[in-house]
């Protein structure tokens, strides 16, 4: 018997244990599990300068489009608990059949006292709910008292000699078995699911029992340690527990003022869960003494231990079922009646104490050891007048502990009906549990997401704002400027934002909620001066923060540490691609993401910073998720993922052709991408099909015209379309420029330009004559720096010399002497040989020279060192789509007519006559053919 009840104690305690420690991580670790506020992600846009085209007038920048990431708090529905309430309908199922084992042993009165009241508990667990052989009938109840019931009043009543063992194996498997035959004679959707949320209510009946039963255990453990400690010692240890107590009641006071909506006057309070731990871990004590000193109603001191801890586990449980379940009114049900009943039983134990042992404490005998036998002022009556202490503070509060139960019992049907995907009766529940309890989060919460999901957004905004006239919460507010912000009345979700910031002073969600709002309307250092006075070490507000610095360009002296969070590493990414910088950190190992938004925004701002991988590897991935589905946005994310990552690897052809692509495939946004192919196409010196492209961004509907724009247009062709543009559009042109027809002397400027515009479709002498007419040494430089790349090849060693001998002369050059020699040699006609320039190198991919068809020396590098002649013919044929160069087309006809193909040869002939003269192209027919 004494290893049984070792063994009992044992279990039963890390079953106690075990409850406390998940019941202090639902409250305190992780509170919002059941209803979460978890940050959502949404991305802007801004233009960054990927590279400077350099027309040598201006430094145009090349803008593509970076990922700022923000992040806000949404509120969620609340989240099913169906595995925990599982959990907690057995645990307590089988806590209750091992009590009525226990309960089997009690003396006769007492047994049926017992069963009376576990009878009448049973009466409100809903056992009916489950429909057995008709709705609403008794049967279900009926069943649950037989098997739960009858075992042990059976073995009570005919077989009492048994050993506890004996009585185990009887009524806990009998106990257990009627489970699963509920749950199958019933028809209802998950019977289990509804015995275990019902269950909460006999738990809590329980609970309210057992806080009574150690109402004063606190008082009594005080006691004990005092009589302890002043044994053989014999000072007044009257006072101290005089002191301890008026201090202990005074806390008691002041949380019950706190629970019942009363003012603190910033009083600490007391946490219940832990007083409620703690109290209810000295009661085992008292079980103990008293267990020594009254005439119990079982026959072994530990039964009565045992039966302890089963009621100590069954209130820990319950207080954890109101807790992940978020049922405040269970929850306040146990806070309430666990106050009032150390209030009442306290004090009167007090009372008890000092009128039965107030001299004996001071004598430094054991008095603990007479505790509960003194006659003058009973022990019964002690509890009886605690009970009458206890009815006048629930009336002092209104009787709200029956609102609370009442409350509680609607928010379980609810949960249920929640749970088995019956909106509709649960939101009518949690509507009506609000309606008889206020302070009640989860109720309404739930209904306004139920009336969303029903597309009732009218509905669930009243509800809402009812809830925050009444009883506002952090969630419904969440909810409800999120509602509004969709609706696009963002000046309304800011309204209810800065409210519920009066409410909730310095709260993290609303605060970072209400910047990001402000940050739409253009209040960004409001916006940030509100993220700015909340935790440095919150990583989402460290990402927000870095997203408005890049967003608003404010604050842009402060470089932030994006430390190891991954959105503010890319927001971080984006703050550096902005300056022009590169970042100090690369995220070259984080291709895989689980989340496509942020896999896009990585590699688009990764990519647009540096690039970390071989462009063919990122191309083929690239294709890999063009292959899989992808909504449209999405789709035109990565084909612009596509554009920037074959600009970055100097693959122009290929940039333009998906740049088109784009412009094509996505009409909203084909005047954004033609003018971007245009930018392209200008910093290759294309300004004929560059002015082309601009002529369609403008009929596609892209307005933000510049000088630089006007100037391209003017000289590629289509000076009336940059005269009407300039008038249409109010855009400037450029200074240098002259317009007026009467003057006929071109400027310096004017001459560069138009060198540059002409520089594509010129022979070498052409070329050599505009450079001779630009005095200016600067832009003499600039453009035989630009025909060095685009013309060597026409070229000889000495003349190549000569055209370094220009470039030098600038000072922007002189200290590129190393430079310019190698790429000379790069250029020449010869065999292709990998330069020894890093710069060159990162320029120039070596394993395809045919990646921009405007280096044309590189070009013809590639026919010279292809043995296939279908292949030379396919590499021009691509390249005089792109460069008008006379020596490529030249090229190209005689490539044709060797491999057959005169007709094409004799078409680019003659396409050829629309810019070289005849004179010109006989000779070039003569010295190649």
């Amino acid at each position: 018997m004494r290893f049984s009840s070792r063994t009992n104690y044992l279990l039963l305690g890390l079953l106690c244990l075990i409850g406390a420690v998940i019941l202090i991580e639902t409250l305190y670790i992780n509170p919002g599990r059941a209803m979460p506020l978890e940050p959502g992600i949404f991305s802007e846009k801004i233009n960054i300068p990927l590279k400077f085209l350099n027309l040598g007038l201006w430094q145009l920048p090349l803008e593509v489009e970076n990922f700022v990431l923000f992040q806000n708090y949404e509120s969620l529905p609340p989240i099913l608990q169906t595995n925990s309430t599982l959990v907690f309908g057995l645990a307590i199922w089988l806590l209750t059949a091992a009590g009525m084992v226990f309960v089997s042993t009690f003396k006769r009165v007492q047994f049926i006292v017992t069963a009376v009241i576990f009878i009448g508990l049973s009466l409100l667990a809903g056992f009916n709910g489950l429909n057995i052989g008709g709705i609403n009938t008794p049967y279900g109840l009926l069943i649950w008292i037989l098997g739960m019931v009858a075992p042990a009043m059976l073995i009570h009543t005919f077989l009492d000699h048994w050993q506890l063992g004996k009585r185990a194996l009887v009524i806990i498997p009998v106990g257990l078995l009627t489970l699963p035959l509920l749950a199958y004679l019933s028809p209802v959707i998950n019977p289990y699911l509804m015995m275990a949320e019902n269950l909460s209510l006999l738990a809590m009946g329980f609970s309210f029992i057992f806080f009574a039963y150690i109402g004063h255990s606190a008082i009594t453990g005080l006691f004990f340690l005092l009589v302890k400690l002043n044994k053989g010692v014999g000072i007044k240890v009257t006072w101290h527990f005089v002191t301890i107590f008026i201090i202990y009641l005074i806390a008691l006071i002041f949380v019950y003022l706190d629970i019942t909506g009363n003012a603190t006057f910033g009083f600490p309070i007391v946490p219940i869960p832990f007083l409620f731990l703690l109290v209810g871990a000295l009661g085992f004590l008292e079980v103990h003494l008293k267990t020594k000193q009254i005439e119990q109603p079982y026959p072994f001191p530990s039964i009565g231990k045992n039966f302890y801890l089963i009621g100590f586990a069954i209130a820990i449980f319950t207080y954890w079922k109101a807790a992940f379940s978020v049922n405040q009114p269970m929850h306040d049900f146990l806070r309430h009646g666990f106050i009032y009943t150390q209030i009442a039983f306290s004090t009167l134990f007090f009372a008890y104490v000092l009128a039965n042992f107030s001299n004996l404490m001071n004598s430094g005998q054991m008095v603990h050891r007479v505790l509960f036998e003194p006659k003058l002022f009973a022990y019964i009556h002690m509890r009886l007048g605690a009970l009458i202490g206890m009815l006048s503070l629930v009336m002092f509060a209104d009787g709200v502990i029956g609102l609370q139960f009442g409350a509680s019992s609607t928010n379980l049907a609810a949960d249920y009906y929640y749970a088995t995907n019956r909106p509709l009766e649960a939101g009518i529940l949690f509507e009506n549990s609000w309606d008889r309890y206020r302070n009640n989060p989860k109720a309404k919460n739930a209904s306004a997401h139920m009336k969303l999901n029903q597309r009732q957004p009218t509905l669930a905004k009243r509800e809402l704002e009812q809830s925050l006239e009444v009883a506002p919460t952090v969630n419904d507010i969440i909810l409800l400027s999120s509602v509004l912000h969709r609706e696009n009345k963002v000046l309304d979700a800011i309204f209810y934002l800065t409210k519920g910031l009066e409410i909730f002073p310095d709260n993290i969600h609303l605060s970072n909620n209400l910047a990001l709002l402000q940050s739409r309307i253009n209040k960004s250092e409001d916006a940030y001066a509100l993220l700015e006075n909340l935790s440095a070490n919150n990583k989402i507000i460290l990402a927000n923060k870095i997203g408005l610095q890049v967003k608003h360009l404010i604050r842009f002296e402060e470089e932030m540490d994006p430390e190891n969070d991954l959105i503010a590493q890319i927001n971080s990414l984006a703050f550096h691609n902005q300056k022009g910088n590169i970042a100090p950190f690369s995220l070259r190992d984080e291709k895989e993401v689980n989340t496509p938004l942020l896999e896009r925004a990585l590699l688009t701002n990764q990519w647009s910073n540096q690039t970390t991988g071989t462009v063919g590897d990122d191309l083929a991935f690239i294709d890999q998720k063009l292959s899989e589905e992808n909504a449209p946005q999405a789709e035109e994310e990565w084909r612009q993922l596509r554009v920037l990552r074959t600009l970055q690897a100097n693959r122009i052809n290929e940039a333009v052709e998906y740049s088109n692509g784009l412009a094509f495939g996505f009409a909203g946004s084909a005047g954004y991408y033609h003018h971007l192919t245009a930018m392209i196409l200008a910093g290759q010196l294309d300004f004929e099909k560059a002015a082309k492209e601009l002529q369609q961004a403008e009929e596609k509907g892209f307005r933000n015209f510049k000088p630089e724009h006007l100037a391209i247009l003017y000289y590629g062709g289509k000076p009336d379309l940059a005269m009407r543009i300039a008038l249409q559009y109010e855009a400037d042109w450029p200074e240098w420029l002259n317009l007026e027809e009467e003057t006929a002397v071109e400027t310096q400027e004017e001459r560069f330009f138009h060198a540059l515009s002409r520089l594509l479709p010129a022979t070498k002498q052409e070329v050599l004559d505009r450079i001779a007419t630009v005095d200016d040494v600067d832009m003499r430089s600039r453009l035989a720096y630009e025909t060095l790349w685009r013309k060597a090849h026409w070229f000889d060693t000495k003349e190549l010399e000569g055209l370094k001998t220009l470039i030098l002369q600038s000072p922007t050059f002189q200290q590129e002497e190393s430079y310019i020699s190698e790429l000379i040699t790069m250029l020449k006609p010869g065999e292709w040989k990998i330069p020894s320039q890093e710069r060159l190198e990162r320029t120039v991919d070596g394993s395809d020279l045919t990646a921009n068809a405007y280096w044309t020396p590189l070009v013809l590098k590639a026919v010279e060192a292809e043995e296939d002649l279908m292949e030379k013919y396919n590499i021009l044929q691509e390249a005089i789509s792109f460069n008008r160069d006379p020596l490529l087309w030249i090229n190209f006809v005689k490539h044709s007519r060797m491999a057959g193909l005169h007709q094409y040869g004799s078409e680019a002939l003659s396409d050829m006559r629309g810019w070289v003269d005849d004179q010109t192209l006989e000779e070039l027919q003569v010295k190649h053919f």
